[in-house]
């Protein structure tokens, strides 16, 4: 296997994380899952590995913890998205490896007797966005386990593929998703940072996909293409924060420099308005936050590099 590198540390203190700590004992992940590309059964298993949120104590020495990890120089909560490692779709070691956390509102108890699938119109384990109906038509009448939510995160962006589809059609150079909002099947929001060749910024662009069809892209800094370094972007190595919010329709994402020390954009997207179909008794919500690698066209051993140094969800 290709050789860790060990991110560069924050270039600001103060965030009170132990370097010699797991991941878990820095950062409460009692309502999260993680997927890494790991295989699941083996190093050649296409399937991601995946741990539930009491089962952090199996990540160390596992095959997972090449892909999430503590950095041992300032406690930073590790993501690395290998492309041509496992992943979570049908399933393909070539399609967007993500090392991700996933939200489970159900926490850390696995008697509690709550679906993780919405399957069988248990809706507990994941949350309503504030304009969806207020009562659903699952089978066993169970409603969301919370309506509307905010995630705030800061981080760094220390690395990302170099090698793949480099086009204005073709957006997998470069390209790692940092933070979602993920329904059922489709993602009302996907927060992306891209950085293409020798810019010295990154760019950063919201996405939506319409319920059931394609993607709406909304400039952030810079633009998705990304072919000239903004001016007001985001360096790889750069400390900076973001906010992804639900308010009745709309999504909000907001961008800081550093540890919310200045905001530089904020984004109000109306899903009502732009008839994104997730207005529905039948649709449930998650956040998602890490590195979720858009390569799919790259070099075999070509990684995104994400280290969190806060990760905040409330509802």
């Amino acid at each position: 296997p290709t050789p860790t590198p060990t991110p560069t540390p924050a270039p600001t203190g103060g965030f009170g994380l132990d370097p010699s700590a797991d991941p878990w004992e820095n950062f409460d992940l009692r309502e999260w899952k993680i997927d890494t590309p790991a295989g699941e059964t083996s190093a050649s298993d296409c399937h991601a590995q995946d741990f539930e949120p009491w089962q952090w104590n199996q990540v160390p020495n596992s095959r997972s913890d090449e892909f999430f990890f503590t950095n041992p120089q300032d406690g930073g909560m590790v993501f690395i998205a290998e492309y041509g490692g496992a992943t979570t779709g049908s399933p393909s070691c070539r399609d967007k490896a993500r090392s991700e956390l996933r939200e489970m509102l159900r926490g850390d108890n696995p008697n509690s007797g709550i679906d993780t699938t919405g399957n069988n119109g248990d809706f507990r384990n994941n949350w309503a966005l504030e304009y969806q109906p207020t009562t659903h038509d699952g089978n066993n009448g169970e409603s969301w386990g919370a309506r509307g939510g905010r995630m705030r995160a800061t981080l760094i962006v220390n690395d990302v593929t170099e090698s793949g589809g480099d086009g204005a059609d073709d957006r997998d150079q470069g390209n790692v998703v940092i933070g979602q909002i993920h329904a059922s099947g489709d993602e009302p929001l996907r927060l992306h940072y891209r950085h293409r060749g020798n810019n010295a910024n990154g760019c950063l662009y919201a996405a939506t996909e319409i319920r059931g069809a394609e993607d709406v892209n909304i400039n952030l800094l810079g633009d998705v293409n990304c072919t000239t370094s903004p001016a007001n972007g985001i360096a790889l190595g750069e400390l900076f924060s973001y906010e992804i919010e639900n308010v009745n329709q709309n999504i909000i994402v907001t961008i800081w420099e550093g540890d919310r020390a200045r905001q530089l954009v904020r984004r109000v997207i109306d899903l009502r308005a732009m008839g994104s179909g997730y207005d529905r008794s039948d649709e449930w919500m998650f956040f998602k936050a890490g590195a979720y690698s858009q390569n799919d066209d790259g070099t075999i051993g070509d990684r995104d590099i994400v280290t969190f140094y806060r990760l905040d969800v409330d509802h």
